[in-house]
């Protein structure tokens, strides 16, 4: 191996730089970290929580980047379903869920770590942004009030069940949330089939203002002033009517977007990013879930990654790698 390597570090004049990325898919966070582990792949590009630990044990070879800001998980609603236009019913979908018992017990397996990052939010801005806004109410896990709020929009909206759509990203962490989220809608009345979509595709007809009812969506708010549109309304700021902000979940909502759009000082920037957020609460204009740290892991022998970057490629054009082979190849 060595011999190899001061032969291709004279071919190259050192480690050679990537010239192709080849992307492999893997069916769970278990198999990808497994190809890791195993040298069949070099860069993992998540980590699931439940994961972390098995690659830290190999730090002699491996290493753990931290994406700069955290993924905010949180479910949209799609406001042209004449359903969402219900106060009550939104407020019920939100008391319905035990956020904390999915985050702890089948995404973190184990207590949530507050000063870390991983933890409950309770509104559109992660905790450690700029602009968070820590005043919030809490929302809580109250499944009898839940259950009486459902009755109760069943019969202001004169139906006799509910039944939507919950679209979410193929991922893993993901895809197990939203079956525990199905469970808790179903104990107070309101049924939903759960649609998995490609990352990208979803997020790409989200963009072009396709119509869903539900969608898990997970936001990386690098500036809340240019995000917070994105974050509370699905589809483009713009419908081809020319309506602004048309998917927002009330006027007066809709209307701190726009005053935020034009704000010319930061003094007022600061203070409609704060009303924005109490606004969004008090309107519930999304089902706020919980941020969770991005971890992407690699083998030292790849030089170059970016720990605390915007993105995963960040730099990739300089990245370099040191020649290896798997030790139980022949």
């Amino acid at each position: 191996l060595n011999l190899q390597n001061s032969k291709l570090e004279t071919v190259f004049g050192g480690s050679p730089q990537i010239a192709e990325i080849v992307e492999r898919r893997y069916p769970n966070g278990k198999d990808a970290v497994k190809a890791l582990l195993a040298g069949d792949v070099t860069l993992l590009e998540h980590v699931p929580h439940k994961e972390l630990r098995r690659v830290e044990v190999r730090n002699d070879d491996l290493a753990i980047a931290r994406g700069a800001v955290p993924g905010l998980h949180a479910i949209s609603f799609d406001f042209r379903r004449r359903e969402f236009e219900s106060w009550t019913l939104r407020r019920a979908m939100v008391y319905a869920i035990d956020r904390l018992a999915i985050l702890e017990g089948a995404l973190l397996d184990g207590p949530s770590s507050g000063g870390e990052g991983n933890e409950l939010i309770n509104g559109p801005f992660p905790k450690g942004s700029f602009a968070f806004e820590p005043n919030l109410e809490p929302w809580l896990y109250l499944p009898v009030l839940a259950k009486g709020l459902a009755d109760a929009s069943k019969k202001e909206l004169r139906v006799s069940n509910f039944k939507f759509t919950l679209a979410h990203p193929d991922t893993e962490e993901a895809a197990t949330a939203c079956k525990f989220i199905k469970e808790y809608w179903r104990v107070v009345g309101i049924d939903v089939d759960l649609r998995a979509m490609p990352t990208q595709q979803l997020e790409e007809e989200v963009a072009l203002g396709r119509r869903f009812e539900l969608v898990y969506r997970v936001h990386y708010v690098r500036d809340p002033v240019l995000d917070a549109a994105r974050v509370l309304c699905l589809g483009p700021p713009i419908a081809p009517d020319g309506a602004v902000m048309p998917n927002a979940a009330s006027g007066w909502l809709r209307q701190t977007l726009r005053d935020l759009e034009f704000a010319t000082g930061w003094p007022l920037a600061n203070e409609k990013l704060a009303l924005l957020q109490h606004q969004a609460r008090d309107d519930v204009a999304l089902i706020p879930l919980w941020q969770l740290n991005d971890y992407y892991a690699y083998h030292k022998r790849l030089k170059g990654v970016v720990d605390n970057s915007f993105g995963m490629y960040q730099d990739a054009e300089k990245w370099q790698i040191e020649p290896w082979y798997r030790k139980d190849s022949n």
